[in-house]
């Protein structure tokens, strides 16, 4: 995928309507909620500040006013439903791609759409469908800390970095990074339409991803269990090796234990 041809606001080739608001519940549930014949692909919801925020498993997502990117955009892939998962997948390579044109920072992926600088989490990405008889809509939200200090980051209880903490000062705002994504965002996204575009999405994803060649930990809401992380199905699975089987993990809490030996 050669991009470096394109022009620099090829994000208006992808038509998004920007819409920022002070306050909101959640980026997603705005655009949820409003969900219609009339609710078009490349809407994006900014907002300063949310008092509902959700990541995955249905967990919170917390932030204080002005101090994250907090972003939805909505998409109406013509896909097939077993290709989905790629639509958050190609959102966190443009978002990793985005933070990397303007920070000296190396960004990599945590399955299934977490984004981290070695091992600390920087940000994450909720994604949710609606499907009717004559279309699907995804909704991808993301959440990418900008400016925390170390003490706030600290009451997450999890092991976590902003932007500030990485770069030793304030990051530029979240309209820079908005404009950079957005532009990366359309450039994935007009290759997904070509012909080899989900094959090659998925490899770009693949490049990042740090939990393929991990002894991992998944708890499930039922089960729990450890084994190697050996890959990423073409459904969106991660394959994981345990003892002599294989089990294909669709959803679940990843813990990265450690490196495998070499």
């Amino acid at each position: 995928m050669e991009d470096e041809k394109l022009p620099n606001n090829v994000a208006n080739k992808v038509n998004f309507e920007v819409i920022n608001l002070d306050s909101v519940d959640s980026t997603n549930r705005y655009i949820i909620d409003r969900l219609g014949a009339d609710t078009g692909e490349g809407l994006v919801v900014t907002a300063r500040f949310q008092t509902g925020g959700r990541g995955r498993l249905g967990r919170s997502w917390n932030s204080k006013p002005d101090s994250s990117l907090l972003v939805s955009v909505l998409f109406e892939p013509k896909l097939p439903p077993t290709q989905l998962h790629v639509i958050p997948s190609m959102a966190a390579v443009a978002m990793a791609e985005a933070i990397e044109e303007i920070y000296p920072i190396s960004v990599v992926l945590k399955w299934p759409n977490d984004l981290y600088v070695g091992e600390k989490k920087l940000g994450g990405i909720l994604s949710e469908s609606k499907v009717s008889s004559d279309s699907i809509k995804v909704v991808v939200g993301l959440g990418i800390n900008l400016d925390w200090t170390v003490q706030e980051l600290a009451e997450l209880h999890r092991p976590a970095t902003a932007i500030s903490i990485e770069i030793g000062g304030r990051s530029s705002g979240p309209k820079p990074l908005l404009d950079h994504f957005l532009n990366r965002l359309a450039i994935h996204y007009l290759n997904l339409k070509d012909k080899d575009g989900f094959v090659e999405e998925t490899s770009l994803y693949r490049r990042r991803c740090i939990t393929i060649g991990r002894l991992i930990s998944v708890e499930m809401e039922e089960d729990s269990f450890e084994g190697v992380a050996l890959d990423i199905a073409p459904t969106g699975e991660l394959l994981v090796a345990i003892e002599s089987c294989v089990r294909a993990v669709s959803a679940g809490d990843v813990i990265h234990i450690r490196p495998l030996a070499t």
